[in-house]
């Protein structure tokens, strides 16, 4: 069973993502800040990894420029309340690009979650 790692600080979405994931066959694991990621990760290495950029102890981007050092390949899906127009101001579509394997924007709808889930570790 394929493990994913859901880091996301809204109790409740982490919750309706992990169900929504849970019912496609896929291990949950839900870090609810930067801290509890970075600790899952340095004892275990998921399959994926769904990112929240906007964690209340550290940016999403940290964690994911942390999680490359340690696991250069795990395929990190970014999840963001920013338009692609607001990352290219904030973060830099092309930083995101070339260190993520794909983003979703809030409100994400599950069936795009899913899938992007499914099509990236079908592939893997």
């Amino acid at each position: 069973m394929k493990k994913i790692l859901v880091v996301e600080d809204e109790e409740l979405l982490s919750e309706i993502f992990a169900t929504a994931l849970k019912k496609c066959g896929f291990d949950l694991s839900v870090a609810n800040n930067a801290a509890q990621a970075l600790e899952y990760l340095a004892q275990t290495q998921p399959d994926l990894m769904l990112l929240d950029m906007k964690l209340p102890d550290a940016s999403g981007l940290s964690v994911l420029q942390r999680t490359r050092e340690k696991y250069p390949k795990l395929p990190v899906i970014i999840c963001t309340a920013f338009d692609q127009a607001k990352l290219e101001q904030t973060i830099g579509i092309n930083a995101l690009i070339h260190t993520a394997s794909d983003y979703l924007v809030k409100p994400v709808k599950l069936q795009d979650l899913t899938a992007k889930v499914k099509d990236i570790l079908v592939t893997k």
